[in-house]
């Protein structure tokens, strides 16, 4: 780590200069932290942060009531697991804690004062009442035949309800694409559909895209590309597996709109994805080397290419489930040959790998949450920070360039103020709150594109019925609403996803969303206004018997919780990070949900590649 003398810092002794500054202190704040800790202990890091915890929309709340135990999130209650946040909860010995979601669960969609299922397969799709035969048939007639023109093709932008109006149907849209707008930014079909599949669903490669940025950045300075250069951004938008969320499966259909995949890559991806598919893939030959990225020129080249993989799956099935159709004893006989060829020491060591590989794949790409909730995450990187480096209560009003090598940052307590120095400061911020931060610095065009992103407010409500009292299905995850009306946006029934969230079984635990966009000005209603608003959508959603009343545990209000993405965002964002790409801005740096995705993986990947590469541009060890 470079040694500031005072020189360097107009007169300031390095005792009173920070390496890091972390303005916030979200997940990412602390995953951020954590992560540079590892790779350089002598970092002097500090996090400021306004609210009295650490943690930001993680917060998770132990209740007690008549001998009975409650335990119940007022943020997010569940992550599809990726293999960074595995790698963190690895890390961080949390594995054992892991709950996956019960699969068995089923997702409900609610329309017209009724449930729908919604089964996440091909043939629960073409069950799914609410959308006709024949527009599920001329869906997928499109899908499979391109007929339809890929979002990144528009010039400007067009929003999810129009590009399906133009290229599909409308109940598409307002049947499986609608309720998780509504579930996931908590919008209205006016939402950017290039940030919608690119953000949300995690379907769409764009050049633009800013979900991978420092890793893209690394990539691309380590090829001494120029500054800004963000032409390696397309490479890695997807994280890998999709990020997920309550419903996102079945829109693993979808991935079709905006890549080159094929049905027989979809059936393998989604039908039979319980299966192994390593023997499968080595089978595979076909296309094998570009990810089926080879478009036939003809119908009728497409239709023998198609056929061509459906005969090596078919093979592949013959050999992996039908052995004596296939040579499998080549493969005993080359495993007992390297058993006998290692030493017992080492072959035990295989054994564990291939176990600890094993395990992983079990629980990476599922919907989990941890055994005492989710602030489980944040109390155990908690642990590895020092509550010396920690301002809570406190807010970062304004933060300027001091010289060449130092940032001022005025820090507001109350009627207080102090000023911090730091050699690189990273604002975790939302983009109104980094836009007035930023006030005397940024232009004044890219301050005020800042300022005018929307956000969603939600209202989460936790209560409970008695069992007897509710007409809820016995296999209910929850549900997300495509009535426009309604003012509950979705729904998840807490301890029948998580056994242990309350310890008596005769209660239903319900966890409410509320208001969003087409609410907006239930975020100002008192508790007594909202209690008879829940009221009345559940008597339309559940039958509810004897009269019977929830019991209210808690109503968190989150403003400005989540980006809406408008029309034109990705290209109002790039001018924002192309402007902190100058040398002007050099060790400032901004990661928020607005910037490189809202999940709690992607805030936990997004914080190893910020820490990757600050660490490779100027804070590795001596």
């Amino acid at each position: 780590m470079h040694e500031t003398n005072e020189s360097e810092t107009n007169g300031l002794s390095k005792d009173e200069v920070y390496d890091v500054v972390i303005v916030g202190g979200g997940l990412f704040s602390c995953c951020l932290y954590y992560f540079l800790k590892v790779k350089n202990g002598k970092l002097k890091i500090l996090i400021i942060e306004k609210e009295e915890k650490l943690g930001g929309y993680i917060k998770t709340h132990k209740y007690s009531k008549d001998n009975t135990e409650f335990l119940y999130e007022l943020g997010p209650n569940l992550f599809k697991l990726s293999e960074e946040s595995y790698n963190l909860l690895k890390q961080l010995k949390l594995l054992s804690d892991i709950r996956i979601l019960d699969k068995k669960l089923i997702r409900y969609i609610y329309y017209n004062n009724n449930l729908y299922p919604l089964h996440f397969n091909i043939i629960g799709y073409f069950i799914f009442p609410l959308i006709k035969f024949s527009n599920k048939i001329k869906f997928i007639f499109k899908l499979l035949f391109r007929k339809y023109k890929n979002v990144n093709l528009y010039d400007y932008d067009i929003s999810v309800e129009n590009y399906m109006k133009e290229n599909f149907d409308l109940q598409h849209y307002n049947f499986l694409l609608l309720p998780l707008i509504y579930g996931s930014c908590a919008g209205k079909g006016n939402i950017s559909a290039m940030s919608f599949f690119l953000r949300n669903l995690k379907l769409l490669k764009n050049s633009s895209s800013t979900l991978r940025i420092w890793r893209n950045r690394g990539t691309s300075e380590s090829c001494s590309s120029p500054r800004g250069d963000n032409s390696s951004s397309c490479c890695t938008t997807t994280q890998g597996k999709k990020e997920g969320d309550m419903f996102s499966p079945i829109y693993s259909l979808l991935n079709m709109i905006n890549s080159k995949t094929t049905l027989i890559h979809y059936v393998k991806n989604n039908i039979l994805k319980g299966y192994k598919y390593s023997n499968y893939n080595k089978y595979l030959l076909i296309n094998k080397t570009n990810n089926y990225k080879d478009v036939p020129s003809s119908y009728i080249e497409r239709y023998f290419k198609t056929i061509k993989k459906i005969y090596v799956f078919v093979k592949y099935l013959s050999c992996k489930y039908f052995p004596l159709f296939g040579n499998q004893t080549g493969k005993k006989e080359g495993w007992k040959e390297g058993k006998e060829s290692k030493g017992e020491n080492e072959v035990e060591r295989v054994k564990d790998a291939e176990g600890a590989n094993e395990a992983k794949k079990r629980v990476v790409g599922k919907l989990i949450s941890l055994k005492s909730g989710l602030y489980e995450l944040i109390n155990a990187l908690s642990s590895y920070i020092n509550k010396k480096y920690v301002f809570t209560n406190q807010e970062v009003d304004l933060i300027n360039r001091m010289n060449e090598k130092l940032w001022m940052c005025s820090v507001r307590k109350q009627s207080e103020t102090q000023v911090i120095y730091a050699k690189n400061v990273i604002l975790t911020v939302n983009s109104k709150i980094c836009s007035h931060i930023l006030r005397t610095i940024l232009p004044c065009n890219i301050r005020k594109n800042l300022f005018n992103i929307s956000y969603s407010n939600i209202i989460c409500v936790t209560l409970y019925f008695n069992k007897k009292d509710l007409n809820i299905p016995k296999n209910f995850f929850g549900f997300l609403s495509s009535d426009k009306k309604t003012h509950v946006l979705g729904c998840f029934y807490i301890n029948n996803m998580f056994k242990e969230r309350c310890s008596d079984d005769n209660i239903a635990l319900l966890t409410l969303y509320i208001g969003g966009q087409n609410n907006a000005k239930d975020i100002y209603l008192e508790k007594e206004e909202l209690t008879q608003i829940i009221l009345k959508d559940l008597r339309q959603i559940f039958k509810i018997y004897n009269n019977a009343h929830p019991t209210i545990l808690k109503v968190k209000k989150w403003y400005d919780a989540i980006p809406f993405y408008s029309n034109n965002y990705e290209k109002d964002l790039k001018s924002f990070l192309d402007e902190l790409y100058k040398p002007q801005y050099k060790n400032l740096f901004v990661d928020s949900g607005w910037v490189t995705g809202t999940s709690i993986s992607d805030r936990i990947a997004s914080a190893k590649d910020l820490s990757d590469f600050m660490i490779l541009k100027n804070l590795s060890k001596p």
